[in-house]
C-alpha cells in the first residue's frame, strides 16, 4: 500500500508539537490503489495537557511516557497518532485551542461516532459538552435505524441514558444469532465493532486511554444483549408449551374433572377442540411435534417470533348453545405475549453501563 502526505494544518500557529495522523484513503473507481495518508497537525502541547488527562500523561514534562521525555527537545517535535480518525481529532483539537470558528455546524453519524471514540479514549467529554446537543440531537433518530446500532456507544460516551435504552431495546428485539452464537442484526449482518464494553456478550477492550486500558466482561451471559435475546425467546417458548400442557393435562383423570371451557355445555368437546387448534398452530411454527430449544431459533428475532405468535388464531367450538366463543384462548394468549415483551426494563444492560452513563452525564 502506498503512502502519501497531506498539507499541514496549523491548529496552533506557534505550536511546539506536530501530530502525524495516518489514515487509509480508499482507492479510486478507476483501479487506483488505496493509500495510507499522513496528515500533519501543528498543536500546542501545553493546551493538549490542559484539555485531556491522557494527553497530560503523554506530554507533561513530569510524566513517565516516552512523549513526555521529549518536552525539552527542539521545537516542532513529531508524535505519531496512527489510530485516531483525523477529522474527529481535528474537531477535538480545535475546541481545545479555542478555534470555535473552525467547528462544523452539523455532524455526520460516522464523524460523531469517531469523536465519541476519541472522547472515551482521551477522557474529553467535559471539553466538548457544550457542542454535544447541537451535533447529537439531529442524529438521535438513528438510534431506531438498522445499521446505526453503534449509536449505543455515542449515548454511552456522552451520558444519554434515554437514547441508550432505545438502542438496546431495539437490538434485543431485532437481533438474530449465527450458528456459532454471534449476535447479528435483523438482516443477518454482524454489528459494528464500536460498542460499549461487554454489551454483546463478548470479551472486549475498553478504549479509554493510556494507562487506563482494561478488559471488561459481562457479569454473566444473561447480562449481554445476546443473553437477553435468548431469555425472551425462552419465555415465549415456555408460554406456548405451558399453554399446550395446560390443555393437554385436562384429559388426565381428576376429581372433580377439570375444564377450561367457560360454557356449561359440551365442555370436554370444547377443550379438545381448542387443544387441537393449538397443536395445529404450534406445528405451523415448527414448534411441534418435538419441542424446540432457543439454540435452534437463530433465524428468529424476538420481534419476528412475537409477530408470529400474535398472528396465532384459535377457532372456537360450535354447538347449539353458541356460548363457546369466549373459550378460545387467542385474546388471553396474545395478552400474555405482549406482557412478556413489555415488562421490566430492556435487559442486556450491565450495572456498569448505567453507572458509566450517569458519570458521563455529569461531565
Amino acid at each position: 500500500m502506498e503512502e502519501t502526505s497531506e498539507a499541514t494544518t496549523y491548529v496552533a500557529p506557534t505550536g511546539d508539537l506536530r501530530l502525524l495522523v495516518t489514515h487509509p484513503k480508499k482507492g479510486e473507481a478507476d483501479g487506483t490503489p488505496s493509500k495510507d495518508v499522513t496528515k500533519t497537525l501543528v498543536v500546542s502541547s501545553t493546551v493538549m495537557c490542559l484539555a485531556s488527562p491522557v494527553w497530560k500523561a503523554m506530554f507533561d514534562p513530569q510524566g513517565h511516557f516516552k512523549e513526555a521525555t521529549w518536552s525539552t527537545s527542539a521545537a516542532n517535535r513529531e508524535v505519531a497518532f496512527p489510530d485516531d480518525d483525523p477529522g474527529a481529532l481535528l474537531v477535538l483539537l480545535n475546541i481545545s485551542h479555542l478555534n470555535f470558528d473552525q467547528l462544523p455546524t452539523t455532524m455526520e453519524f460516522d464523524t460523531l461516532l469517531n469523536i465519541a471514540v476519541l472522547c472515551d479514549k482521551y477522557d474529553m467529554v467535559k471539553v466538548i459538552r457544550p457542542w454535544i446537543p447541537k451535533w447529537a440531537e439531529p442524529l438521535r433518530s438513528h438510534a431506531l435505524e438498522r445499521g446505526h446500532e453503534e449509536y449505543a456507544f455515542i449515548a454511552w460516551t456522552f451520558g444519554d441514558q434515554v437514547a441508550f435504552d432505545v438502542v438496546i431495546r431495539r437490538m434485543v428485539m431485532k437481533s438474530l444469532s449465527s450458528a456459532s452464537g454471534e449476535l447479528l442484526n435483523g438482516v443477518g449482518k454482524p454489528y459494528g465493532k464500536v460498542m460499549p464494553p461487554g454489551l454483546l456478550g463478548e470479551l472486549v477492550k475498553s478504549l479509554r486511554g493510556v494507562g487506563q486500558r482494561s478488559w471488561i466482561h459481562a457479569d454473566t451471559h444473561e447480562d449481554s444483549i445476546l443473553g437477553a435475546r435468548e431469555e425472551r425467546l425462552a419465555k415465549l417458548l415456555d408460554l406456548c408449551y405451558n399453554l399446550a400442557d395446560e390443555y393437554a393435562s385436562l384429559g388426565l383423570p381428576s376429581s372433580p374433572p377439570r375444564f377450561l371451557c367457560r360454557a356449561q355445555k359440551d365442555r370436554e368437546e370444547c377443550d379438545t377442540y381448542v387443544l387441537g387448534s393449538m397443536i395445529r398452530g404450534l406445528r405451523s411454527l415448527a414448534l411441534l411435534p418435538s419441542p424446540i430449544k432457543v439454540s435452534s431459533m437463530n433465524h428468529y428475532s424476538v420481534a419476528t417470533f412475537t409477530g408470529k405468535l400474535l398472528a396465532f388464531e384459535c377457532g372456537f367450538y360450535a354447538s347449539d348453545s353458541k356460548n363457546h366463543y369466549d373459550c378460545k384462548y387467542t385474546i388471553h394468549f396474545h395478552k400474555k405475549v405482549k406482557i412478556r415483551n413489555a415488562t421490566t426494563k430492556p435487559s442486556g444492560l450491565l450495572d456498569s453501563h448505567r453507572q458509566h452513563i450517569e458519570e458521563q452525564a455529569k461531565k
